[in-house]
């Protein structure tokens, strides 16, 4: 049996798939114009709230696949979908 979400595991996946993406398709510095937003790599984040769990969806424009990285004890980055993967695994998902 699936194990309910946690509120402040959800806001862990959210960031820690959020923060992939954005190091993925870049950040900007300025606010864009309406015109430049048409052609920056833009990040999309989605929640649906259900009754008993919560949807979360990030993507973003860029054709690269996340890649679950092993990093040793001394790597100060890398672990962000390991997290993920922990908070969720008995979510159902």
């Amino acid at each position: 049996m699936a194990r309910p979400f946690h509120r402040g595991g959800a806001a862990l996946v959210v960031s820690e798939l959020v923060t992939n993406a954005v190091k993925v398709t870049g950040v900007i510095d300025r606010r864009p114009t309406w015109v430049e937003l048409e052609t920056l790599s833009l990040v999309t984040v989605r929640l649906v709230g259900l009754d008993t769990s919560v949807v979360i969806e990030v993507w973003n424009t860029s054709q690269e696949m996340p890649v679950l990285q092993k990093p040793d004890d001394d790597t100060e980055g890398g672990r962000g979908l390991l997290l993920v993967e922990e908070t969720t695994k008995d979510w159902g998902s």
